[in-house]
């Protein structure tokens, strides 16, 4: 990973884990 790349892929990740915590909660 490159350091001037890494905010965007933490900022990537972090959407990614709430649009999956949605999904569960939604099947929940």
């Amino acid at each position: 990973r490159n350091i001037w790349n890494r905010s965007d892929l933490g900022r990537d990740d972090q959407i990614q884990e709430d649009a999956i915590l949605r999904f569960i909660q939604a099947l929940g």
